[in-house]
């Protein structure tokens, strides 16, 4: 039997084709999926008054990743209703 926190790991079939077909809601459900990869590639480090090394997520660059996510779903739309 598979856990609830294994489950929600899973992108379901479903949820991509009808993002694929233009579903708002799937689109959302496929951008929250992959929070966790556009937040690690979008951190930028940084060195604060105290010298101390952390790291920020620069939201720029987080929103541009998740606008090419649903820009290249868009692209793929066209070629997929024709």
């Amino acid at each position: 039997m598979k856990s609830k926190a294994k489950e929600k790991r899973i992108l379901s079939y479903d949820t991509v084709k009808k993002a694929v077909h233009g579903d708002e809601q799937a689109m959302l459900r496929v951008v929250h999926f992959f929070q966790p990869i556009i937040h690690s590639n979008a951190l930028r480090p940084c060195i604060d008054e105290q010298g101390n090394y952390t790291f920020y997520v620069d939201r720029f660059v987080k929103g541009h990743i998740e606008n090419g996510l649903l820009r290249a779903n868009w692209d793929y739309q066209k070629y997929w209703n024709k």
